[in-house]
């Protein structure tokens, strides 16, 4: 038999493993590490003094069945489903409908002519989520890594088109898509991220320049936030950048000095967040609400200070389990209680530990996402779900803390619970890519490069024993 013929064996080898294995994803890798892994065979027995085809027929002998491995590699690399996340969110949209349905009756009652209003809208607003969550559950995320620049142009499209085909609601354009309204200041965060983390694994080994570039691409972004105007988002999508640049430079994602890196970001940072803060107080967000919040409201209870002498009524007056003493004026005495102030109302009508299982199913969810962050090998992988467990986290703090009078109020609910459809889809399009990373962690290759890529990956031969490697 000829050299080519033992190559042929080798390649029938190859073939029959990877038939196997139904992630097409992971063929090459695998196909290399068992050609690699049998050429090395080979060659110690050819140093033991056989010939070539011999050699190459006992390395190809000694791999075993090929059927075997190639149905122990396809069981490790099947798609896995994150069951705590689905459980968690079977909680989260539970608590949203009793949510909905505890402190809106007053209000939509009063405006709307049916107190089961905004119950109704979260029933309607409910299938979708659970749809848009399923649908990129199930997509191939990494589709979304091809073209960032798209995903970028999406998101600033969305805020020109409510611009100039919107309605005009409260300062902010809203597009009307019939029955539902899209909000930009929601959807378009998501639709930033996604091409930002396809960017970053884009500049991958890249130097200054590359960081640069991500620099503006944020800067850019962010303006857009602001001038919807949209502060809190906007302070939020700032927060998740910050999280996902420094992510990549303490990874070794760029060249140059990380240290360097983090003290340009970070200064310059700074400095841009304030200069924006005190030009935002100045022009658009009241200070004397921001001196009422530093000053708990008691300078001014009945003005700016209001709001949060109401939160700390209603909070004081709580009832560990069950309604408290304002269940009745719930709705007179908070503004809208189904969105910024969701929280409070929710612990007024249900009871304390029902703020308390809120906020800790909130840390569960956030830190079962960050495991699919670390977990995740593959780089678009690991910062796309990264920037989405930033973003839920972030504005679960910023919603919970305002909620609660501990941070001034923005216009940021708290995720799954505070009424609108925009961002409950919007929160249950980041889970579901979060999902999404997960379901494919054991059927992508890694992020390294393949100089830097370790050999054994798959498997490895200890005592002329091949074992295949779990984890």
């Amino acid at each position: 038999m000829g050299v080519c013929a033992v190559h042929e064996a080798m390649g029938q080898f190859l073939d029959q493993v990877c038939a196997k294995i139904r992630c097409r994803a992971v063929h090459q890798d695998i196909r290399d590490e068992l050609a690699g892994h049998m050429q090395e065979l080979a060659g110690r027995y050819q140093a033991d003094g056989m010939d070539a085809d011999a050699a190459a027929r006992e390395a190809v002998r000694q791999m075993g069945d090929s059927a075997a491995i190639g149905a122990q590699l396809d069981k490790k690399h099947r798609p896995r489903t994150d069951w705590p996340t689905l459980l968690f969110m079977a909680l989260f949209v539970a608590c949203g409908a009793l949510a909905m349905a505890v402190c809106s009756r007053g209000i939509a009652a009063r405006t709307v002519g049916n107190e089961w209003y905004y119950f109704q809208r979260f029933l309607c607003y409910m299938p979708l989520g659970a749809a848009v969550l399923a649908a990129l559950y199930f997509f191939d995320y990494t589709r979304l890594q091809k073209r960032p620049w798209i995903w970028l142009v999406a998101g600033a499209a969305l805020f020109a088109a409510a611009r100039l085909f919107g309605a005009a609601v409260a300062g902010r354009y809203y597009l009307a898509m019939g029955p539902l309204s899209v909000s930009p200041m929601h959807i378009a965060p998501v639709l930033f991220l996604i091409g930002f983390a396809g960017l970053i694994e884009r500049y991958r080994g890249g130097g200054a320049a590359e960081v640069v570039k991500l620099c503006v691409v944020a800067a850019v972004t962010l303006l857009l936030l602001v001038g919807y105007p949209c502060l809190g988002n906007a302070l939020v999508l700032a927060a998740v950048y910050a999280v996902l640049l420094t992510a990549a430079v303490l990874r070794g994602h760029f060249r140059g000095r990380r240290r360097v890196y983090l003290l340009a970001l970070y200064g310059t940072g700074a400095v841009l967040l304030l200069m924006t803060w005190l030009y935002l107080v100045l022009e658009h967000y009241d200070v004397g609400r921001f001196t009422e919040f530093l000053n708990f409201g008691a300078s001014d209870a009945s003005g700016n200070g209001w709001i949060y002498q109401q939160i700390h009524n209603f909070l004081s007056a709580a009832s560990w389990i069950g309604p408290g003493m304002h269940r009745i004026t719930i709705d007179m005495a908070l503004p809208e209680p189904h969105t910024n102030l969701v929280l409070v109302a929710l612990i007024a009508e249900a009871g304390i530990l029902a703020g308390i299982a809120v906020a800790a199913l909130c840390s569960l969810l956030v830190c079962r996402m960050a495991v699919t962050a670390h977990k995740t090998r593959q780089g678009f992988g690991h910062y796309l779900s990264l920037a989405m467990c930033a973003l839920i986290g972030l504005e679960f703090l910023f919603g919970i803390l305002g909620g609660l009078g501990w941070m001034p109020l923005f216009d940021i609910g708290v995720p799954f619970l505070s009424y609108g459809g925009s961002n409950y889809l919007a929160s249950m399009a980041a889970v579901g890519l979060s999902l999404s990373v997960w379901r494919r962690g054991r059927m992508l290759p890694s992020a390294p490069p393949a100089a830097a890529r370790p050999r054994g990956r798959f498997l490895t031969i200890e005592d002329g024993q091949m074992l295949i490697r779990w984890k």
